[in-house]
């Protein structure tokens, strides 16, 4: 078998198709068994059919027709929970805010009603996808080839591995008119792969990936994908754009190894399959229900953001206690973000009169005895991995034994680490002691005021 990871036998096997072909077909019919990569289709003139500006390219799949809904378009982000908080190798959090951020205005507008879960565990996707219907499904996560089938892989509230099948996936389907499996070698046509089941229950638009995903390009992928979907354009369009969007990468200033050209051929993998491309009527008057907040980005908390969300279903008061600069405020966001999208109403002010779909949620470094009929969740520091992805979000040059040093005399402070971002940086111990120190008599004079 030819290696697809690389980029000049790409070309040549798109070449051979090409030639293989003669002329531009305008229809690849689906094959449950076939597993040519026609996503490579190469012209000698007009160059990947799969990323030109004037074609779009699927697999026609046959289904009965179906009608077609009506908006606004409601899209389900469902994560895949990873096995414990050391083994994120999948920047989940970061991924919902991103795409939420980019959907904002049509979010605000009422075109569009987007819902990222806290968690992400196979009890969690059965509700969602039993009590709604959705148009656009996405699934991102860690997808598995062994022996000749095709899986997602899950983990329970144990951290138990548990391997899920396309007829596995088939069966807690209700209605979709798009599901996009964002994971490694999800589109594989293996003979027992995730895609035939999903056909077979009539879902119009799948599209899963061909070989394994690198993370940034499954982000670019399904945020490009969301925003043109937003933009009303049909399935086939926006996956051909979106594919374009996964051919850069790279920052400017970023060196990739060279024995490894997997990060320029990642366009290639989305696999369309496709037997109506509209996704929904866009005529209809959208209707605003809420507005999302700007916020910054927040890293981790997971654990406390699944925990807090399911006390507020109990508890209409929530006060989280905590040290200046640990993320209290981020947290209260993210929360807020979170009961907004679950149909609540929530304040900052205004404690004493609530109406039965309202939630407040107040931040302080101490304890408020005068506030006893809240809930009151003390917050410790971050956790070293989250803190840590937070250093190398803001692109601070430290590696382990520095992080592990900021981490330990600053106490995990956010906060902290954004006024060491400011100053000169040093990586010999001696020096960036120094630094912290002046940064700890800081806080500590912050928490006397």
């Amino acid at each position: 078998m030819t290696n697809l990871n690389n980029v000049k036998n790409l070309k040549d096997i798109g070449l051979s198709l090409w030639q293989g072909l003669n002329t531009i077909p305008t229809t690849i019919k689906y094959n449950a068994t076939d597993n040519v990569p026609w996503e490579c289709l190469y012209h000698p003139e007009l160059g990947f059919i799969a990323k030109h500006t004037d074609y779009t390219l699927y697999r026609r799949i046959y289904a009965a027709k179906s009608s077609i809904p009506t908006g606004p378009l409601k899209i389900l982000l469902f994560t895949i929970q990873q096995t414990t908080q050391r083994q994120i190798h999948l920047d989940i959090d970061i991924e919902a805010q991103q795409i939420r951020s980019a959907l904002k205005n049509f979010i605000n507008a009422g075109w569009v009603k987007f819902y990222a879960p806290v968690d992400g565990y196979l009890s969690t996707l059965t509700q969602l996808l039993k009590n709604q219907d959705w148009h656009l499904v996405i699934i991102s996560g860690h997808g598995l080839l062994k022996n000749n089938q095709t899986y997602l892989v899950f983990t329970d509230v144990n951290g138990n591995k548990k391997l899920i099948t396309g007829y596995d996936l088939a069966k807690i389907f209700k209605k979709a008119r798009c599901v996009v499996l964002a994971t490694c070698k999800s589109g594989q046509l293996v003979k027992h792969n995730l895609i035939e089941p999903l056909v077979q229950i009539g879902i119009p638009n799948i599209i899963g990936m061909r070989e394994s995903l690198i993370d940034r390009a499954a982000r670019i992928f399904i945020q490009t994908l969301c925003i043109n979907l937003a933009q009303q354009k049909n399935v086939d369009e926006a996956v051909q754009i979106s594919r374009c969007a996964m051919t850069d990468l790279l920052s400017p200033d970023e060196i990739w190894h060279k024995a490894d050209q997997s990060v320029f051929i990642q366009w290639s993998l989305p696999i369309l399959f496709s037997s109506d491309p509209v996704l929904i009527n866009w005529n209809f008057k959208p209707h605003k229900s809420y507005s999302i907040p700007k916020t910054k980005i927040f890293i981790g908390r997971q654990q406390e953001l699944q925990v807090l969300i399911k006390k507020l279903q109990i508890e209409k008061r929530l006060l989280i206690v905590g040290t200046g600069g640990i993320g209290k405020t981020a947290l209260a966001e993210q929360l807020a973000i979170n009961l907004l999208q679950d149909g609540y109403h929530v304040l900052t002010n205004d404690v004493e009169n609530l109406e039965q779909n309202y939630r407040v949620i107040l931040t302080s470094r101490y304890k408020i005895p005068t506030l006893s009929y809240f809930y009151t969740y003390q917050l410790n520091k971050p956790y070293f991995h989250d803190f840590s992805r937070y250093v190398h979000y803001l692109n601070l040059p430290y590696e382990f034994p520095q992080i592990l040093r900021i981490y330990q005399m600053l106490g995990g402070n956010f906060r902290a680490v954004q006024l060491l971002q400011n100053l000169p940086v040093y990586l010999d111990k001696t020096s960036l002691d120094k630094q912290l120190k002046i940064i700890q008599r800081y806080l500590q004079a912050e928490l006397r005021k």
